[in-house]
């Protein structure tokens, strides 16, 4: 059990269990890898994976069968990368202006609010499966399309916002230890639930953890795995 779930395999129980999106991560990026040995080039592959994803998805929400494995490979939420994939060569061809970014980007962040206050539930979880793809898929791209035209001079405020972004997988994944220590702190009664000076704390111990584990976990280990695949493909060629 443990094994499949390090692989991040379809089904396994999640060791951190917020990691469950990074079976779909793998699942996708497992598939841009066999298409790529197929010889394709850059601008046949994502025609190529949005029809092999749509593919698997069509074939496997018709199957009879049930199952951890059956209910990963028909969950549409895979289609958010397929945003991805449209949005490369969009923003290649079209770049927005500041003003249209802005526009966007408020409107993403609105949209995300609405989302979340129409919920089922407390968590992002009360959005069905079929429909989470557009509640959060589509402000996602806004979102993403309203930051990537802001262009930020050289500078502590640029070097800051990179760390975070390259980090923001490390602070997902480590979040939940902050969020156990501070529920465990509620139950000793020396603190109220969550209001704003506490939700800030923990915000702000949360991002600190997560900068932490990128700095001295993810990225030494990262490299360690660079020098290993560069020396085998070195020694092979």
């Amino acid at each position: 059990m443990v094994f499949s779930a390090l692989l991040l395999l379809p089904g396994s129980r999640m060791i951190i269990g917020v990691s469950w999106t990074l079976t779909f991560e793998m699942y996708f990026y497992t598939l841009v890898a066999v298409l790529m040995l197929t010889g394709l080039s850059l601008r046949q592959l994502p025609s190529a994976i949005t029809v092999l994803i749509g593919s698997i998805l069509l074939a496997t929400s018709y199957m009879d069968t049930e199952g951890p494995t059956a209910e990963f490979f028909s969950n549409p939420i895979v289609l958010e990368f397929l945003f991805g994939v449209a949005l490369a060569p969009l923003l290649r061809l079209y770049a927005p202006s500041l003003a249209v970014a802005m526009i966007l980007l408020i409107a993403g962040v609105v949209l995300i609010g609405a989302g979340s206050a129409y919920t089922d539930n407390a968590t992002t979880a009360g959005v069905s499966r079929n429909t989470r793809y557009i509640v959060w898929g589509i402000p996602a791209v806004l979102v993403f399309n309203g930051f990537y035209a802001i262009r930020l001079s050289e500078g502590r405020v640029r070097s800051t916002i990179l760390l975070l972004g390259n980090a923001s997988y490390a602070i997902y994944l480590t979040h939940p230890l902050v969020m156990v220590a501070y529920a465990r702190a509620l139950k000793t009664g020396r603190f109220s639930s969550m209001p704003l000076a506490d939700l800030l704390v923990v915000v702000l111990l949360a991002t600190v953890l997560g900068v932490a584990a990128h700095l001295y976990v993810e990225k030494p280990v990262t490299q360690a795995f660079r020098r290993i695949t560069l020396g085998y493909r070195f020694a092979s060629s």
